[in-house]
């Protein structure tokens, strides 16, 4: 029976009853995602990864981005710095309030406001990072909550919700407002505790914003005298998770693979412990290693001055010490990246400093809101299904570090903001927790995007970026039909053979046409013609 190569049906939304009401109420039309998420013609259409990496969630989450793009665009520089700032403060103060909620039998959980929801997003988009502070700060129960995306859509294309606004209220007051605008940001004031004696300085919404984007601005201390910047508070932070959570060092708690150390593990906690005591026995005795007056440089300096054979003076002959220097030697750079990539400049209890991490997401919005035509659903679709074949990769080539494609990319942050569920996916298919860093230099991140397209090619048979075209285009101008032997490599074979891919439980690639393919079957339309009439 010949093969069926007829063009197949284009996309069309099904026809069906209007949107409710609450969705009708739209924006202005110059907003892309303001209309409800595209929905299959018949069941299975779309596909559908781990029930949460859906067509439909995509949708929801290039809506948050665009949402915050807007939001963003009515602050001036001056006053954008100011709402960053203090949606930080915010979002501390929600997971505080979220968390000691979960206990009481009359809480109802209600969606946080947009600055809130964008941060933490932003912590979400750090798996390591943000399992492992709530493990820190014992917020467990806030790692099994997702972001919800529908409702932050509703949010945005409706109106809101009286009992969410009722909500706030009951938990932040009237004083601090549900939605921050320009007019209201500077209004009120906050606190910062004292450095040095821990006394509560009273500031403005400006002052604050100054003092969390500037290292060098103090806030000077009426009852010591003494000037707090955002370093004495990350040296003070440091000390704490040390007293009062046992040597709980951020960035020091998970295994390569995301599992949590085991007993026996924390070389990384011993090695500040031992620099500590070295440092109570040589320094002066009124001062201690961890306080204040000394900078997170300093302290760096003197952990790898300990670890430094030619400069360490602390091991005499004979010394008891001697025996763990050259454990200690392979911990403290660990240690080291730990202090300066969660703590120095970063006064937030988080293990990664917020403001920084959304504006490293401020180019994949642009991107994938403004600049690239998504031709909803097909490019989500895409997106979906090369994520499935990604995850893939990771499990076969533990080891490298895979750069997504931006198609790729929304699908992954999609999975993310669902971090439970990811977690135990990631695990579950790929054998670890599957960090995502974007934080990368650009050097090292084209090395690892080429890397990237190289095992897409020998796994795949193709390259990432534009599946097939290359090669059909081949084929039209040059009349060659031969089949590509890419991917028929024994390797390649043995790859298949043992990773089938996931269960169709856990990944559904749905039986939308993709656009690409589509290309491909009228293609081959045009290349059979050809050969016919030859």
């Amino acid at each position: 029976m010949a093969a069926n190569t007829s063009r197949p049906p284009d996309y069309r939304p099904p026809p069906g009853p209007p949107p409710p009401p609450s969705l009708q109420q739209q924006p202005s039309s110059n907003i892309k995602y303001a209309s409800p998420p595209p929905r299959e013609v018949k069941p299975n259409q779309f596909p559908k990864l781990n029930n949460v990496v859906t067509v439909e969630h995509c949708h929801y989450y290039l809506s948050l981005m665009e949402q915050f793009l807007l939001y963003k665009e009515k602050f001036d520089p001056f006053h954008l710095k100011i709402l960053l700032a203090r949606a930080e403060r915010r979002y501390i103060q929600w997971r505080h309030i979220i968390q000691s909620s979960f206990s009481r039998s009359g809480y109802k959980p209600f969606v946080p406001p947009l600055d809130v929801a964008y941060l933490w997003h932003a912590h979400m988009l750090s798996p390591f990072r943000y399992f492992e502070d709530a493990i820190r700060l014992n917020q467990t129960s806030i790692f099994k909550m997702n972001l919800p995306l529908r409702q932050l859509y509703q949010n945005a294309t409706s109106y809101l919700d009286p009992t969410v606004m009722n909500t706030w209220a009951l938990y932040y007051g009237n004083d601090e407002p549900y939605m921050l605008t320009p007019e209201n940001v500077v209004v009120g004031t906050t606190t910062v505790d004292c450095s040095f004696c821990s006394s509560s300085m009273q500031c403005s919404w400006i002052e604050y914003a100054d003092w969390r984007h500037d290292p060098f601005m103090g806030i000077h201390c009426h009852t010591c005298r003494s000037s707090t910047t955002v370093g004495t508070t990350s040296v003070v932070r440091l000390n704490e998770d040390i007293e009062s959570r046992s040597f709980l060092i951020a960035g020091t708690l998970l295994e390569k693979n995301g599992n949590i150390k085991q007993p026996g593990r924390f070389q990384i906690q011993r090695t500040m412990a031992h620099v500590m005591k070295i440092a109570e026995e040589k320094l002066l005795p009124e001062f201690r290693l961890l306080v204040p007056q000394r900078s997170m440089d300093q302290i760096i300096g003197f952990i790898q001055d300990m670890a430094d054979p030619n400069k360490n003076t602390f091991y005499g002959k004979g010394s008891s010490m001697q025996k763990t220097q050259d454990w200690h030697r392979t911990a403290t750079p660990l240690l080291v990246n730990a202090l300066r990539g969660c703590y120095q400049n970063n006064p937030s209890p988080f293990s990664l400093d917020l403001i920084q991490a959304v504006g490293r997401q401020q180019d994949f919005n642009i991107k994938a809101v403004i600049k690239i035509d998504w031709q909803s659903p097909f490019g989500i679709v895409r997106g979906i299904r090369q994520y499935n074949e990604f995850l893939k990769m990771i499990m076969m080539y533990p080891s490298q570090v895979m750069v997504p494609t931006l198609e790729i990319d929304l699908a992954w942050h999609t999975h993310m903001l669902h971090p439970a569920a990811y977690r135990i996916f990631t695990f579950k298919y790929t054998g670890q927790y599957v960090n995502h860093d974007d934080n990368i230099v650009p050097e090292r991140l084209k090395q690892f995007a080429d890397g990237t397209d190289k095992v897409w090619r020998e796994t795949n048979g193709h390259n990432l970026i534009n599946k097939n075209v290359r090669e059909l285009n081949e084929k039209i101008h040059n009349g060659n039909d031969k089949k590509s032997k890419r991917g028929s490599t024994f390797f390649g074979k043995i790859r298949k053979t043992f990773n089938p891919g996931l269960s169709s439980v856990d990944y559904n690639p749905g039986t939308l046409m993709d656009a690409t393919d589509k290309f491909v079957v009228e293609s081959t339309r045009i290349l059979s013609r050809r050969t016919k009439s030859s």
